[in-house]
């Protein structure tokens, strides 16, 4: 069996105390602030996380979270249109937007947005796995 395509490595995906806050918004209620669990994840844990946070403080809305693998882009989407406070939260100095890929302005009037950067760091090795 030949392997024919390189494996790629996502990384980077670590909450500390300066990086566990997500601020948003639901239509029926106030500014709220989801607090992620303190730990290193994969890609695929951390948008989990990200949605978890979400839901634990939630008064009306579900959300989920889903990841583009090639662009490693992270999609959250509520049940009902929401907004996220990418630049005026409360905890804008210990947010974790950046790491999730979210950058600029407040995102507000959609039920779903998509990060418009990478989120972590990926590794791609120089050779293909070999199979031994």
């Amino acid at each position: 069996m030949t392997i024919k395509t390189y494996s790629a490595f996502n990384y980077g995906h670590t909450i500390t105390e300066s990086n566990r806050f997500l601020d948003f918004k639901e239509s029926v209620s106030g500014a709220l602030t989801a607090e992620l669990n303190i730990g290193s994840y994969t890609l695929g844990q951390f948008v989990n996380e990200i949605a978890r946070a979400m839901n634990a403080v939630s008064l009306n809305e579900s959300y989920t979270t889903s990841i583009n693998r090639s662009t490693r882009q992270i999609t959250i989407t509520g049940s009902s249109n929401f907004s996220l406070l990418v630049n005026s939260g409360t905890t804008i100095a210990q947010s974790v937007f950046n790491l999730a890929g979210f950058t600029g302005t407040d995102l507000t009037g959609a039920s779903s947005y998509q990060g418009n950067a990478a989120s972590g760091s990926q590794f791609e090795p120089q050779f293909k796995l070999q199979d031994y």
